[in-house]
């Protein structure tokens, strides 16, 4: 029987740190701490204007599937220092949600304390009565998964209670997610997993009109829009993914790489036709991710097993 919290103490390929391991030996082990140590690494892309930050374009990994390793070499190169090293905005690496999670994640394994990346939805992203295409990552603190979202560092935490606090027409409940966000413990309501999304849809108690990103796709000649069924499947599936330790790009950041980056996994595409069995098999892993420390045996069977589940050659490591 697979021991799981040992598994999840040792980097996958796209989470391992590489030749900066070593590097780590200098760090806290206090959860806290480390997301400082990764909020001085990477800016939001789309937290860019807010910073007040004019990007280079010497900012942005390169690599068409990045590692925490490839995206620590971004971080070196952008100014030749240390690269745990703190910096302005205007000198770290520009990535997205899932690099903040992948790097903390990769960051705690390189410690040797179980971590994992989750990709689901999250409210206090979103307007009021939407879910936000997020990842965030689970931290076992040696009696339960601590829910971190690595992303949301001071200025955007206060910058989310301001607006909760100007706006009083907000409904209550989503008003009281963004008042009372920790983003050091989330509570579940804070942030939905992809699996426990899916199948909320599945039984019809979701509109799915209401989860995805909020952009414009037509900029990438995609028609669909950034959300619905097809964007909850894609969620699904980079969840089941990151609980084999394999965390692919988003959707919209992989778009960013080249317009045709998914083209290859008709899975993932707005367009793809479903059948009936792919169905069942989203509605199984959907519900193995919600208890996987009890399923993680049948998590990674699944995976070998299907290859419908295989992201192409060059989308993971």
């Amino acid at each position: 029987m697979i021991d799981v919290f040992e598994y999840y103490k040792i980097p996958g390929q796209l989470s391992s740190l590489g030749k900066y391991t070593d590097k780590v030996d200098s760090l806290t082990n206090d959860t806290r701490k480390l997301t400082e140590v990764v909020q001085g690494i990477i800016l939001h892309d789309m937290w860019i204007g807010r910073y007040n930050v004019t990007p280079k374009s010497g900012q942005w990994c390169s690599a068409l599937a990045p590692s925490m390793e490839d995206l620590l070499d971004t971080v070196v190169a952008i100014d030749k220092e240390e690269p745990f090293q703190h910096r302005e905005p205007g000198e770290r690496v520009i990535a997205c949600c899932r690099e903040f999670s992948t790097m903390l994640c990769g960051i705690l394994r390189a410690k040797g304390i179980a971590a994992r990346a989750r990709c689901g939805f999250a409210p206090y992203l979103a307007q009021d009565g939407y879910f936000e295409d997020h990842w965030m990552c689970e931290v076992w603190d040696g009696s339960r998964w601590q829910r971190v979202d690595p992303q949301i560092d001071n200025f955007q935490l206060n910058t989310i209670k301001n607006y909760a606090k100007k706006h009083d027409n907000l409904g209550s409940e989503y008003r009281s997610t963004l008042l009372e966000l920790n983003p050091l413990d989330l509570k579940p309501t804070d942030f939905l997993l992809a699996g426990d999304v899916w199948l909320k849809y599945r039984a019809g108690k979701i509109d799915p009109r209401k989860f995805g990103i909020d952009t414009d796709l037509r900029r990438y000649n995609i028609i669909s829009p950034p959300f619905g069924e097809w964007f909850i499947r894609g969620n699904l599936i980079r969840d089941f993914l990151a609980l084999n330790k394999i965390e692919i790009l988003p959707f919209v950041e992989g778009l960013e790489k080249s317009k045709n980056y998914w083209a290859n996994w008709r899975i993932v595409l707005p367009d793809a036709k479903v059948s009936e069995s792919d169905t069942a098999l989203f509605d199984m892993i959907a519900e193995l991710s919600l208890y996987a420390d009890n399923n993680l045996e049948e998590i990674q069977r699944l995976y070998k097993e299907n290859e419908l589940l295989h992201p192409p050659s060059g989308l993971a490591k």
